[in-house]
């Protein structure tokens, strides 16, 4: 049997939206099974498997822009209002902090090796160092700075 690439136009027949959720229009059912352990659905139709949240962004705007932003970082979140199209920079700079992280901040971690906070961020693929501190403090207050700059 042949796939069938969905196009915007095509998810409008095959499906409804509410509240986040997409409709089956034949069977009236809600659509979408938690396929990893990260927690996003997807859908399994004419033998395809697609993301919810792509089909619900497709649905509303009538494109599928190449990366989706969940605003909440709840992947079973798919309300149109808590999807945005962004570039991998941007999704990326939504993500919530490593299980790992020390600093309670993004950009921030302790180098054991000199004993000081280490400042350093990523944008579009350049990392760029902001300098080592010895106070915690010093290295948020130097993270902020540099955001507000960029700003």
């Amino acid at each position: 049997m042949q796939r069938i690439k969905l196009n915007p136009q095509k998810v409008k027949e095959a499906f409804d939206y509410q509240d986040g959720q997409l409709i089956n229009r034949k069977t009236g059912n809600r659509v979408g099974y938690v396929y990893n352990a990260r927690g996003y659905l997807r859908v399994t139709y004419k033998h395809a498997r697609y993301l919810v949240h792509q089909l619900v962004f497709a649905w509303h705007h009538g494109h599928f822009p190449t990366e989706i932003d969940h605003l909440d970082r709840d992947p079973g979140n798919n309300r149109i209002e808590n999807l945005r199209a962004c570039t991998r920079s941007e999704n990326n700079c939504n993500k919530g902090l490593y299980a790992n992280n020390t600093s309670g901040c993004a950009g921030i971690n302790w180098r054991k090796d000199i004993s000081k906070w280490q400042v350093r961020v990523r944008v579009l693929g350049k990392e760029t160092g902001l300098g080592t501190f010895a106070d915690l403090e010093r290295a948020k207050a130097a993270l902020q700075e540099h955001y507000d700059k960029s700003m």
